[in-house]
């Protein structure tokens, strides 16, 4: 009787140990079943940008990143190529910048050349036109021509090939009077 009773302790002690591991293992499955679907759902939600939306906002952003460019200058009309292209359509009759040699016009034109530059250098596979036009308004240089200002490869404008362009206005408050410039950047592959 003391043997049987010892034999039926042995099996309920297996018994329960048994039923702890199966309990585990339903755990464990649980548990990694539940950071499958997890991965799933990421992966469902996640979408990659094509490589058309990746030039968009390259293209925005080089043109953001040129136009917030400091120049160095502390003059207010001189300290960013944003104040540059303003002070050129502002003050086309040749207006010097504090502490520089050069006009608004020149020193923008050197600034933004040199920034489409460092462009150049790490995407020279692609062509570049930047545009730099009144809205609303005619800004006259010295002879009277009207003002307009472009860098870059000209025949952008219309050539049929893919092109990446950003938009960005300038405004200037004058007197009561706001203006506008409209600063446009056109980007293609070369050929």
């Amino acid at each position: 009787m003391i043997l049987k009773r010892r034999m039926e302790a042995i099996s309920e002690r297996k018994e329960g140990r048994r039923s702890k591991a199966q309990s585990s293992m339903i755990l464990m499955v649980i548990v990694v079943l539940i950071f499958m679907a997890l991965v799933i759902f990421l992966l469902s939600i996640a979408q990659t940008v094509s490589s058309n939306e990746y030039m968009n906002m390259y293209t925005h952003n080089l043109l953001l990143s040129i136009l917030r460019a400091d120049t160095g200058s502390n003059d207010p009309e001189c300290k960013y190529v944003s104040d540059l292209i303003s002070c050129s359509f502002f003050r086309p009759s040749g207006y010097q910048c504090s502490g520089l040699e050069m006009t608004c016009q020149d020193l923008a034109r050197t600034r933004i050349e040199y920034y489409m530059s460092k462009y150049a250098e790490l995407q020279g596979s692609f062509n570049y036109l930047l545009t730099v036009t009144p809205r609303g308004f005619i800004a006259r240089t010295g002879e009277g021509e009207a003002l307009k200002i472009e860098f870059g490869d000209t025949t952008l404008k219309s050539a049929k090939v893919q092109k990446w362009s950003a938009n960005e206005l300038i405004q200037r408050v004058s007197g009561m009077s706001e203006y506008y410039i409209t600063v446009n950047l056109i980007i293609s592959v070369k050929d």
